[in-house]
């Protein structure tokens, strides 16, 4: 494996939990990710300077932060 990219989004307009109990965009912008990438580590590594690559987009512009529900 030479490289992960992750590229999935949402922005949904109500707070959405998953079976799991993580607000949905959380779970799908960072959990998410971080569970693929350490479980395809091994193999990144084995491909001696494989890379881990995020991509965004400017949607997040459009929507405050609430501060006080960061999850």
């Amino acid at each position: 494996l030479n490289g992960l990219v992750h590229n999935a989004g949402l922005m949904p307009k109500e707070r959405i939990v998953t079976r799991e109990g993580h607000e949905l965009q959380f779970a799908t912008h960072v959990l998410g990710p971080h569970l693929m990438t350490e479980r395809l580590l091994p193999l990144l590594r084995a491909a001696g300077g494989a890379s881990v690559v995020f991509v965004s987009s400017g949607g997040m512009y459009s929507t405050p932060l609430v501060i006080s529900d960061l999850e």
